[in-house]
């Protein structure tokens, strides 16, 4: 049976004894806990339809980052692997669109460490700045996009 906050009160109402402060006050904590999850499915972000890269989308971005994953490796240094995986930047579960801008070429232990975590503005902007040696000018360099 489902009862919504307000009538939780009243419910609380009619068990009063001498303990009923406490039910009260359970009872408005529970009221406070389902708010926030309601604010929370209300904040969520759309999802892009499309889960996956398209073959063409992987293809580029290799081309793009020759052959090479885009991530930073050892002494902050551009990982030296070669890239097997197209990753969502911004990763698609948390609203990142599965675009070229939202595309970065991986190697696959970089890319499985990252899984479903935001990266940082800091990693953000060490892949925009490196992209700048290999990305031609046209090119957004910028890793990362939501879906609107």
């Amino acid at each position: 049976m489902r009862v919504e906050p307000e009538r939780w009160l009243e419910l609380a109402q009619d068990h009063l004894d001498g303990r009923g402060r406490m039910v009260v006050a359970v009872i408005s904590g529970a009221t406070i806990i389902w708010q926030v999850i309601q604010m929370i499915r209300e904040r969520r972000s759309p999802k892009d339809p499309i889960r996956a890269f398209t073959s063409f989308q992987s293809s580029a971005a290799s081309m793009l980052a020759g052959g090479q994953c885009e991530f930073t490796g050892a002494f902050g240094r551009r990982c030296r692997r070669p890239g097997a995986h197209a990753d969502h930047w911004i990763p698609h579960t948390r609203g990142g669109a599965s675009s070229d801008d939202n595309l970065v070429w991986a190697c696959a232990p970089h890319n499985l460490r990252k899984s479903a975590r935001m990266p940082s503005r800091y990693a953000t902007w060490r892949v925009a700045r490196r992209r700048l040696r290999y990305f031609p000018p046209d090119v957004s360099r910028k890793p990362g996009r939501r879906f609107r």
